[in-house]
């Protein structure tokens, strides 16, 4: 037995300790405590020596405490035991110990030692830790699953099944349409509850509590309710079916989490902790974790919907693609027939004149098609420079008619021009490119517009902008059209009685050189039937009289000698003879080399060379000619079906003077003839 003495030193030794420390009997009875113990609990030694250490343990813990101590044996007489203990001021900590048993020669625990410390920090530290990655897995199966799938639907029941019951006791997925929210899908820890949701027919929330709510789902504002009562539920004012849709969910919080793509609100995930399933709240980590699902269930419901629009362009690209290939042909075939009645040996006059005007009227249909699809290509790449000219409106949309006219005839369509009555309006724009825009809305309004009726077009002031509109009594446009008139590849509605439905290209390149001409346009329905085509331009001041030069029509002159050089013996023949038949001197070679050996024989006034041809090409035939002598001044035009900005470019530095794209017509033949110097 020690001494007193010995006794003292022993307890000054365990007072002086920082752990807390205690002896008690195997009922529990506490024989001694340090002072650190006593600070730990805040009781006073006297107090507590003599009773039992229960009141001093958590009440969800001592059972298991007292579990572990009657395990300790003489083969078992160590126990490590963590456990949280009550204050006498209430506080809760957590507490780790080290016990130590004795026991008597039955091998019956007389006493125990213990020695413990506070851990509430680390039980802290390593609960956040547990949380962090319970965080991170759940946002690693977030992203696993919401990127499994490219399919809108089943993105959002993906979403909806991760976050019940994992984050939530009820997940609704909204999507912004306009100002409300739309339910999409539902998901709930009780199936019979959430089948009983998922039936209700939601009418439209349209009262201020939901524009509220609507307004901060849209700024990206994570809405967090806590303690929500039935009152709360009632200032939402809400229809029959979704106030059943609240309170079938007993809510005790909920959070409305916006769903973010690019910057923007793209729905939101309505989030629900209900009272008859679970005690689940939500503190600022929960609602970080909420935010970080809302953002990547945004950016997986954008890409499915921009999966869903590219896979829309690839089906009227294909469609596209096959209108295509029809339109081309269709010309071909009418070409094809007038040629075959061209060889009948005793066709007359007046039947050739219409096999041949048909034959004319289909290339230049072909050609209008090829140019249009080489200006789309152009307009693309941002490769179109406009030729802008001060110009009087009026003048050249009167041209543009003019050219209508007769096709307007050709199906009883009477073409209308209303000219604003206010001062002469003038703008500053590329003529060709106008001429374009107006001419396709026009060419547009008689395709749709039915026999017998009339196409509009009205000039008039707007502010600092001429407008003008191109009116047709067509099938009108149905909202799901007039959306995506201007888009590439969109074709309106397809009238039984329009023989083609076109490529559906020509409003796309009338919107992009509207644009390049700082303007802007517009489609929209119109009253009584048919769709109002509206351009608006900027207008500028008046030029003065000498600032509108035109170019006349080159005039009759004497003839000149001419050198036509393409591969294709057709093309070249023909040319050849039109030439010819206008009373110039013409020379007709179908290669390089041939032409070189040509030119070194005849000084020629102009010579119009193929770029595409076999063996020696275009390019290396223009340099041979100019370097021969007395042949650096020939005019040099390069008639070709290489028509991008890089092949003008190409011939320029090769030598050549002009550059023409294939086919050539007679009006820009006769312009190459008037300018070729004498």
């Amino acid at each position: 037995m020690p001494s007193s003495r010995e006794a003292e030193w022993y307890r000054a030794v365990l007072d002086e300790m920082t752990e807390m420390v205690c002896r008690y009997r195997a009922d529990g009875t506490l024989l001694f405590v340090n002072r650190a113990y006593c600070e730990a609990f805040g009781v006073v030694a006297e107090e507590v020596v003599g009773t039992s250490y229960a009141p001093l343990i958590h009440p969800d813990d001592l059972a298991r405490v007292n579990a572990e101590v009657a395990r300790m044996s003489p083969e078992r007489p160590l126990l490590e035991i963590q456990n949280r203990i009550v204050r006498t001021d209430g506080r809760v900590r957590w507490t780790r110990w080290t016990n130590r048993g004795f026991f008597d020669a039955q091998g019956r625990m007389v006493e125990a030692q213990s020695s413990g410390r506070d851990v509430t920090h680390l039980v802290a530290v390593e609960g956040e830790l547990r949380a962090s990655h319970d965080r991170f897995r759940f946002l690693a199966e977030a992203s696993r699953v919401l990127a499994s799938s490219l399919e809108l639907e089943a993105t959002l029941e993906s979403v909806a099944r991760l976050a019940v019951p994992q984050l939530a006791d009820s997940c609704t997925v909204f999507l912004l349409a306009e100002d409300t929210l739309v339910r999409r899908t539902v998901a709930h820890v009780d199936p019979a509850v959430e089948r009983e949701l998922a039936g209700l027919e939601e009418g439209p929330a349209d009262t201020q509590a939901v524009r509220a709510l609507v307004d901060r789902v849209r700024a990206g504002e994570v809405v967090h309710a806590t303690d929500v009562s039935d009152a709360d539920l009632d200032a939402f004012e809400l229809d029959p079916e979704r106030d059943r849709a609240a309170r079938l969910q007993t809510i005790r919080e909920y959070m409305v989490v916006p769903m973010m793509a690019r910057g923007e609100s793209v729905g939101a995930l309505s989030l629900v902790s209900s009272r008859a399933h679970s005690d689940r709240t939500w503190g600022e980590s929960e609602r970080e974790l909420a935010r970080e699902l809302g953002r990547r269930t945004g950016l997986a419901v954008d890409n499915a919907r921009l999966f869903r629009q590219l896979e829309s362009e690839h089906e009227r690209k294909d469609q596209y693609l096959a209108t295509l290939a029809h339109e081309l042909r269709n010309p071909m075939a009418a070409v094809s027939s007038a040629l075959e009645i061209l060889h009948d040996p005793d066709l007359d006059d007046e039947a050739r004149g219409r096999a041949l005007a048909v034959a004319g009227r289909q290339l230049r249909q072909q050609s209008r098609m090829v140019d249009d699809l080489l200006d789309l290509s152009r307009l693309t790449r941002g490769r179109v420079r406009l030729r802008r000219q001060p110009m009087l409106l009026s003048d050249a949309i009167e041209e543009i008619i003019d050219g209508q006219t007769q096709r307007a005839t050709h199906k009883s369509i009477e073409l209308r021009l209303t000219l604003a009555e206010e001062a002469p309006l003038y703008i500053d724009a590329d003529r060709d490119r106008l001429q374009q825009i107006i001419g396709n809305l026009v060419d547009n309004a008689i395709k749709f517009t039915s026999r017998g009726e009339a196409v509009e077009v009205h000039l008039a002031r707007e502010g600092d902008m001429a407008r003008v509109e191109v009116r047709d009594r067509g099938p009108g446009l149905p909202p799901e059209v007039r959306e995506r008139m201007f888009d590439l590849f969109v074709q309106g509605p397809v009238k039984h009685e329009a023989p083609s439905s076109g490529l559906g290209i020509g409003l796309t390149i009338a919107r992009e050189l509207t644009l390049l001409h700082d303007g802007r346009i517009e489609a929209r329905d119109r009253e009584g039937g048919g769709a109002v085509m509206i351009v608006r331009l900027p207008l500028v001041d008046a030029p003065l009289a000498d600032d509108e030069g035109s170019v006349d029509a080159p005039s009759s002159r004497e003839a000149l000698s001419v050198l036509v050089v393409d591969d294709n013996r057709d093309a070249a023949d023909m040319l050849g003879a039109l030439l010819s038949g206008w009373g110039h001197q013409v020379d007709v070679c179908h290669g390089g080399a041939e032409a070189v050996e040509r030119a070194r024989d005849v000084t020629h006034d102009l010579i119009l060379l193929d770029l595409g041809m076999p063996g020696m090409d275009g390019f290396e035939t223009a340099r041979a000619i100019r370097a021969l002598p007395g042949r650096a001044s020939t005019r040099l035009v390069a008639l070709t079906g290489y028509a991008q900005p890089s092949d003008v470019e190409a011939c320029l530095a090769a030598g050549f003077d002009r550059h023409v794209a294939k086919p050539i017509g007679k009006s820009t033949l006769l312009e190459l003839i008037g300018e070729v110097p004498r």
